[in-house]
C-alpha cells in the first residue's frame, strides 16, 4: 500500500505578491518536509514583490524563486488546509477537494505602504514579523500533532488573533503625557499576557497607522456610522468583540477560552523620554 502524500497547506491572498509568499516561505522553513506548503491568489499580480524577497532574505529565507499563481490552479488538487491572509481572498475562496481546515488570519498589505524606501521597508518588516509569529505558532502546533500521531480529521490547530484599533493618541502604553492612564497601562499588560498565551495581537493607532483603518472594511463602516466614539474597536478572531472601551483581562480570556491569571501591570515605556511625548 502506498503512503498518503504529505498534506497540502494552501495560503491565499488577493495578488499573491507579498503576504502569502511571506507566509509560504516562513511556514515551509518551519515545517520542513512534513507539509506541502503552497501559495496562490484570487487575482494574481504576476510577480513577487522585491521588498518581500528582501525582507525574507534578512531572516535567511530565499523566496526569489517563488512565482505568482492563481488559486484555481489548485482546484483539482487535494488541499488539506486553506489559510487566507487578506479579507478579499477569504471572501473569494472556494472549497477545495479533500479540504478539512480553513483559517483566516488577516494582515496589513505592505504593498500599500507609502513614504520613503526606508519607510516602506519598515512596513514590510513589521508585516513579515507578524506573519512569522502566527505561522511559526501554527507550525509548532502541527509538529506537536504529528508527534502525538493525532488524526488531522479530528484535531484542528487553533491560532487566536486579537486586533485593536485605538483612537488617535501619543502612544498606546498609557505612560505618555503629563499623567499615567492606568487603564491603558493595565490593558497593555493584558495584551502582553495574551501574547504569552500564543494569541497573535495586532494594535493600530489612528494617528500612527491610519492605513490599517482604511483597509479594514468593518472599521471603515463603523467609523462612518458612529464616528471616533466607536474607538477603540477590538476584534477577536476576526469578529467585533468590544467597541468604545478597553476590556479587562477576564473578558479577554473568555473570548479565547483561556484561564485568566492575575498579575500586576507591567511597567511600560514607549520611548518618549522624560514622561512626555
Amino acid at each position: 500500500m502506498t503512503a498518503d502524500p504529505k498534506p497540502t497547506v494552501l495560503i491565499l491572498c488577493t495578488g499573491n505578491s507579498c503576504r502569502s509568499h511571506l507566509a509560504e516561505g516562513i511556514l515551509r522553513a518551519a515545517v520542513g518536509d512534513t507539509l506541502n506548503v503552497q501559495s496562490a491568489g484570487s487575482k494574481p499580480a504576476g510577480y513577487v514583490h522585491p521588498l518581500a524577497i528582501e525582507v525574507m532574505k534578512e531572516i535567511g529565507i530565499d523566496i526569489s524563486h517563488h512565482h505568482s499563481k492563481h488559486m484555481n490552479d489548485f482546484l483539482n488538487q487535494r488541499v488539506e488546509t486553506v489559510i487566507t491572509v487578506c479579507g478579499n481572498a477569504d471572501q473569494a475562496c472556494p472549497m477545495f477537494p479533500a479540504q478539512i481546515n480553513r483559517y483566516h488570519w488577516g494582515f496589513d498589505d505592505p504593498a500599500h505602504a507609502t513614504g520613503t524606501d526606508a519607510e516602506k521597508l519598515a512596513v514590510f518588516r513589521r508585516v513579515r514579523d507578524e506573519i512569522k509569529r502566527v505561522f511559526e505558532a501554527y507550525a509548532a502546533g502541527r509538529c506537536d500533532r504529528v508527534k502525538l500521531n493525532a488524526d488531522p480529521k479530528e484535531t484542528k490547530v487553533t491560532c487566536h488573533t486579537l486586533q485593536v484599533f485605538d483612537p488617535a493618541m501619543c502612544c498606546s502604553t498609557g505612560v505618555c503625557g503629563p499623567g499615567v492612564d492606568t487603564k491603558l497601562v493595565q490593558f497593555a499588560a493584558d495584551l502582553d499576557w495574551l501574547k504569552d498565551q500564543a494569541v497573535m495581537v495586532q494594535r493600530h493607532n489612528l494617528s500612527q497607522n491610519p492605513a490599517a483603518f482604511v483597509e479594514n472594511h468593518t472599521v471603515q463602516a463603523t467609523l462612518a456610522e458612529q464616528g471616533e466614539d466607536a474607538l477603540p474597536l477590538i476584534f477577536a478572531n476576526g469578529k467585533v468583540a468590544a467597541m468604545g472601551r478597553y476590556p479587562e483581562r477576564g473578558e479577554l480570556a473568555g473570548w479565547f477560552r483561556l484561564s485568566a491569571t492575575a498579575t500586576a501591570p507591567a511597567k511600560s515605556d514607549c520611548g518618549c523620554g522624560g514622561g512626555t511625548c
